[in-house]
Parts: structure tokens; sequence; C-alpha cells
């Protein structure tokens, strides 16, 4: 059995999910949220962090790593081992202060793409994302259940569905509406690192992919990392409610707030 919720996901409000196992196993993924933030939505789950069994990285963009920066780190301060790619690492050390103190204060573990790593009673394989930077998504497998998370990528690749298709529960962006983006006066360089292949998914390409990458067996999709000024909740939902009906999908469809938790989902 899988439990998770959605912390927060925006580039805003930073991101953060938060998945709880047997044992039982908590891992977070992502630690970009304000660590008052973090930690107040953390005891809203009834959590403590120090809890946590590991933080798992998908990249290095601040919104994503913003606790690990901190003069007394997050995880330095709750004593959680960190798992991310070396890039990670090496941006973190030389980024301006004070987001550059990652490499001290917490035990460090380099994730592979393609290599599982156990933590506790969950297994968690890493596979790359189309970013514009070295980016992971994640399955989270036990018990013959899966989690697949998938936030920061211009498009499905083959080897994202590959690691995404048929997962019990599903985590996929959905970051803007093309027609909100092109019309928001945004600098034309931002617009097109967006929409580009290494930016990050819109509306209609995340609905486009759910049909490959649902099944009988998928209980949960969470549209997430949706842009504040350039999409809308009920946009999302539409477009991918309307492509994931053809299917005959009747599973439980919701979309992360941007700034607040979720609330708990799968089990």
């Amino acid at each position: 059995m899988i439990r998770f919720s959605s912390i927060a996901s925006s580039s805003r409000y930073g991101s953060a999910y938060l998945i709880v196992g047997p044992g039982p196993t908590r891992v977070l993924i992502d630690c970009g949220v304000r660590q008052r933030r973090l930690e107040a939505a953390l005891a809203g789950l009834g959590f403590c962090p120090s809890t946590l069994d590991a933080v798992l990285v998908t990249h290095e963009h601040i919104d994503h790593t913003y606790c690990l920066g901190l003069r007394n780190p997050f995880p330095a301060r709750y004593e959680i081992p960190v798992y991310a790619q070396t890039q990670v690492w090496h941006a973190q050390c030389f980024a301006p202060a004070p987001y550059g103190r990652a490499a001290r204060g917490y035990p460090r573990r380099d994730l592979v793409p393609g290599e599982p790593v156990s933590i506790g009673e969950l297994e968690f394989t890493a596979f790359r994302t189309p970013h514009d930077v070295p980016t992971l998504g994640f399955v989270c497998r036990v018990d013959g259940c899966a989690l697949g998370l998938a936030t920061d990528l211009g498009h499905v690749s083959g080897e994202v569905a590959g690691h995404l298709a048929g997962c019990t529960h599903l985590i996929l962006e959905s970051n803007h509406d093309r027609g909100m983006q092109l019309a928001s006066g945004r600098p034309r360089s931002l617009i097109a690192r967006v929409l580009g292949d290494e930016g990050h998914l819109s509306n209609d390409q995340a609905a486009t992919a759910l049909p490959d990458l649902v099944s009988g067996q998928t209980r949960t999709v969470l549209l997430a990392h949706l842009s504040l000024d350039c999409n809308k909740p009920e946009l999302a939902e539409s477009a991918a409610k309307e492509n994931l009906a053809r299917t005959g999908w009747r599973g439980n469809l919701q979309v992360a707030p941007a700034g607040m938790p979720s609330g708990w989902l799968g089990g």
C-alpha cells in the first residue's frame, strides 16, 4: 500500500511530495518549499520531519531544492539522507549564497537512472525526463503497487512512458495552457523555453499522454506543477478528463493545489 500527498506543487510555492509505505517508510520527493511551510505541512499530515527516511531530488532548480541550501538545511536539521544526481551536488556547491551549502551537514547518496534504490519497505527507480537540466522522474514500488512521478518535462519520451505506463498511482505535470502561455506577455525566451521539448508539459500534452499511461490497474491521477500565471485547475482537469473518458477509465482524477497539501491520496 502506498499513500501520498502533494505538499506544494508550483514554481512559485515550490515542490514537495510525501510518500508513505509499509513500515511505515516515509520519503519526501523534492524539498523546494520554504522550511516553515514544509514543517507545518508535515505536522498537518501527522508527521515529524525527523521520522522521514529520505529526501529524493528530481533536479537542481531552486523550486525543488530550496531547503537543501539554507544555513541550517532541512535534512541536516533532522538528520535525513538525501538522494540526488551528482549534477545536483555540483549545482548546489557553485550556487550563490545562501544556496551553496548542499554538500555539508547530511548524508548524500547518488542516484543513477535505472538503478533501483531500496529505502525501508519502498523501492525507487529513477528515470530521465526531458528538461533543460538533468532531471529525474521516479517510480516507487511495494507489494505490487506502483506510484509514478514526472513533473518537469517538455514531452513524454519513450523512456518516461515506459516507466509510467500502468502505474497504480500517477503524478504527472500539466503545467500550462498553451494559449495562455502565448498570450502571457512573458519574455519570448521564457515562452520558448516552457513550450520547448525540454520545457514543461501543457494541458493538451498531458491529456494526450494519459490514455497510454493509465490502465485498469491505475487508481489515481494527480495533475501537478500547474503554472499560476498560465493555467487554471479547471482547464487542466477538463482536458485530462475528456481524454480519459474515451478510454473508459473511472479512477480518481485530481489537481494538486499550488501552495498547500492535497490531503491523502492512494491507499
